[in-house]
């Protein structure tokens, strides 16, 4: 089969899946970052290359490889360094290929945000998940998903905070109310 990026896995895949188990290097089999990093190597292959992997829909099932330089750990390790505590494997874009240009240690965080189920918003040529423009305008997450779905622009689901959205409903009530006195 071919990979997005080109590089042809089958034989080559095959026989790297049945080594996988030994070969992260570490004098201590099952201790420090060293064999982290080797975990994480392996779980990006195995994601990827292994159709009975839980994963495999979400990587290789949709096309993503891993680039043939990273078929063996030591290239993966030399690229991405030791992997710092507390951070994951990711790729910049999440459509793209395991390759060294499109992948770096990200936070939970960071990999949260680089979802395909992220609801992304351009605004001001700008574009962010929700999430972002949720926490940049000081405005819930929630709220703006409202808005949107009772049809709001995203420029005023954006800009217009929940007082003032508050203060004109008032003025219609009362305006209405006053209305009906006279």
């Amino acid at each position: 089969r071919m990979g997005k990026s080109g590089q042809k896995h089958s034989a080559k895949t095959k026989a790297l899946l049945s080594k996988l188990r030994t070969t992260h290097g570490c004098s201590q089999p099952h201790k420090g970052q060293r064999y982290r990093t080797w975990l994480a190597w392996r779980m990006m292959f195995q994601r990827c290359h292994n159709p009975n992997h839980k994963s495999y829909k979400d990587y290789g099932g949709r096309g993503i490889c891993v680039c043939e330089d990273w078929y063996e750990f030591p290239p993966f390790l030399r690229h991405m360094g030791i992997k710092p505590a507390g951070m994951t494997l990711g790729r910049k874009d999440n459509n793209g290929d395991y390759y060294p240009a499109n992948c770096e240690w990200q936070t939970h965080e960071q990999q949260c945000r680089n979802r395909r189920s992220n609801t992304l918003l351009t605004f001001n040529g700008r574009t962010s998940t929700l999430q972002q423009w949720s926490e940049e305008v000081g405005i819930a997450r929630d709220v703006i998903g409202h808005r949107l779905k009772l049809g709001w622009a995203i420029g005023r689901a954006l800009t217009t905070s929940p007082r003032q959205q508050i203060n004109s409903r008032h003025l219609r009530i009362c305006a209405s109310l006053s209305m009906r006195v006279t």
